[in-house]
């Protein structure tokens, strides 16, 4: 059978069941064996999961400031061809 994608949501779509699409980006762990092993688990999921999140927030801050000091450098050749231009012009 032919399944084909509708607008509609299962209840197991809206928990995350849909395979095509993962929700989380975090890696995923096995099962745990224990209670002790499901506490580590946790406390290296969420370490991992901030460790993330700091890398993605320190990249983000440095992307910006490379953004912000190549538009300078783009304003700046621009207007200097934008002078000769007005000046060929004349």
């Amino acid at each position: 059978m032919d399944f084909q994608h509708t607008e509609h949501v299962t209840a197991i779509q809206a928990i995350g069941g849909d395979v095509d699409e993962p929700t989380s980006t975090a890696p995923q762990m096995a099962a745990p064996l224990s209670p002790e092993h499901a506490a580590l688990s946790a406390d290296i999921e969420i370490i991992t999961c901030n460790l993330l999140d700091q890398f993605a927030r320190t990249n983000s801050a440095e992307i910006s400031v490379l953004f912000a000091q190549n538009n300078t450098t783009f304003q700046i050749a621009t207007n200097s061809l934008t002078k000769q231009i007005a000046t060929l012009g004349t």
